[in-house]
């Protein structure tokens, strides 16, 4: 049987899976000079950097050209340190050139998806907005609308 890397750590620290993952990333000879105190130190640094739980965690990857692209929408409690937010706030920018068209499209689209329910809702129940003041002709559009229809269906 092969020896772990970690044996030397007590048997809590060498079935935490952190510690598991940090040690299949690095050579044998390193692992071995690792202390506990270290280990914890680290796991207390990085541990929950990764893999944590969320109340929400959406991941998904869609098929882009030959490669593909992913996201991921993450939501839960903030259990950051005040010095951590800051440095990653530093290294991450949020407003970068892909997160302002990613944010100005789905604010358009939103825009869009709320004015038409609302205009639909409002041509639904004969709401008139304006008396006296037709800003969009609903009959003429609803006609124009079925002359459509019937043409695809012929």
């Amino acid at each position: 049987m092969l020896k772990r890397k970690y044996s030397h750590l007590s048997p809590a620290l060498q079935n935490d899976p952190f510690v598991k993952r940090f040690f299949a990333r690095i050579p044998a000879k390193t692992a071995a000079t690792f202390s506990e105190a270290q280990i914890l130190y680290l796991k207390q640094k990085y541990g929950q950097r990764a893999w944590g739980n969320h109340a929400v965690d959406i991941r998904a990857s869609v098929p882009f050209y030959k490669r593909g692209i992913y996201f991921v929408f993450l939501l839960g409690k903030e259990r950051r340190s005040s010095d951590r937010l800051h440095y990653e706030r530093l290294q991450h920018r949020f407003w970068t050139a892909a997160n302002t068209v990613l944010i100005s499209s789905f604010l358009v689209l939103m825009s869009t998806s709320l004015l038409g329910s609302l205009y639909v809702l409002k041509s639904e129940f004969n709401i008139d907005l304006l008396p006296g003041v037709d800003s969009l002709p609903d009959q003429e559009i609803n006609d124009q609308i079925d002359r459509q229809l019937e043409k695809l269906v012929r």
